[in-house]
This record gives structure tokens, sequence and C-alpha cells, in this order.
């Protein structure tokens, strides 16, 4: 059972599955996913997830671009 009352942003992020499974969803798809992650910090919490290897040279350019490091 989650205590809302010590439910902090952090562990609540840790705690979404934000993930892209198509195979071949296209660099504006998985762009906006890597800026939603940066958005909502679910990259620090390890919750984002790639499918398939495919969109991950789209990722680390995109991460590159933002100043973000992997």
């Amino acid at each position: 059972m989650i205590d809302i009352h010590t439910l902090t942003v952090e562990r609540l992020a840790g705690m979404i599955d934000h993930t892209f499974l198509k195979p071949f969803g296209g660099v504006a798809n998985i762009e906006k996913l890597c800026a939603e992650a940066r958005r909502y910090n679910l990259i620090e919490a390890g919750a984002t997830r790639l499918g398939t290897s495919a969109g991950v040279k789209i990722v680390e350019e995109f991460m590159q671009r933002n100043g973000m490091t992997n």
C-alpha cells in the first residue's frame, strides 16, 4: 500500500511505466517519448523504456542535442 502523505514526485516517477513498444514508430514519436521523460524526470527514475533497439540512436542524438547525459 502507498502512503500518499509521504509519496514524493521521484518515487511516483519510479512507479510509472513509460514505454514505446512499436518497432517502427518514427523519429518524432521517439523524440516525444524522450521529451516527456525529461519533462517528468522519468529518465533518472529509470522508468522509460524502448521496446526495441531501433530507436537507441535516436534517443542518444536527442539526449546530446538537449544537454542530457546517459
